[in-house]
């Protein structure tokens, strides 16, 4: 099926950007943003998944107020007819400045959880080497993935509770990966 990703001369394979190259139904592309404020007292983490073999797209949400208490939000819909969409239900994630910014939203729901946090990189991400192993002679992992640190800024609310994201007193991690991994929908 054609996107308006289609219209773009980065193919890397022969079919649509719908299409992964593998009917694998691991074939799994996850970005997680983790994000904490220096005294602890608030800790964040976020996520993202494409799970183009199986026509998925769901993405999480969770806030920890002093190692107490833990609020998550959990969202999915149907990955066709908007594969690269970045948005499910309420959550949303932007890329604002490609390998450097990324803004993750969670629009005001029934869990009482809700945040706008820009994502600033320190310096370029880091990529690791590929991973691949075989098993029985079946591929049983072939992925890659980056990481990225540096200083968050927005805000959260967490039961009518907001709280500031400053540059000077919290930090962040970005994790993104994909490729067919071990363990996720097709056993190991």
């Amino acid at each position: 099926m054609l996107t308006k990703d289609d219209e773009l001369l980065c193919h890397q394979t022969h079919t649509t950007f719908d299409h992964v190259e593998t009917s694998d139904t691991r074939w799994t592309e996850r970005i997680v943003v983790v994000a904490f404020d220096l005294s602890g007292k608030v800790n964040f983490m976020t996520g993202l998944a494409r799970y183009a073999n199986r026509n998925i797209m769901d993405a999480y949400a969770m806030v920890t107020v002093e190692n107490k208490t833990a609020h998550i939000v959990r969202v999915s819909r149907e990955l066709r007819p908007e594969p690269a969409e970045l948005k499910v239900g309420p959550y949303s994630y932007e890329i604002v400045e490609s390998l450097k910014t990324v803004r993750t939203v969670l629009d005001e729901n029934e869990y009482g959880l809700s945040f706008d946090i820009v994502s600033e990189g320190t310096f370029h991400p880091y990529e690791q080497p590929e991973m691949f192993s075989r098993y029985r002679g079946r591929v049983r992992e072939h992925a890659r993935r980056y990481y990225q640190v540096g200083r968050p800024s927005g805000w959260l609310k967490v039961d009518g509770k907001t709280y500031e994201v400053d540059k000077e007193r919290w930090h962040f991690l970005r994790d993104h990966s994909w490729g067919t991994r071990s363990g996720y929908g097709g056993g190991s």
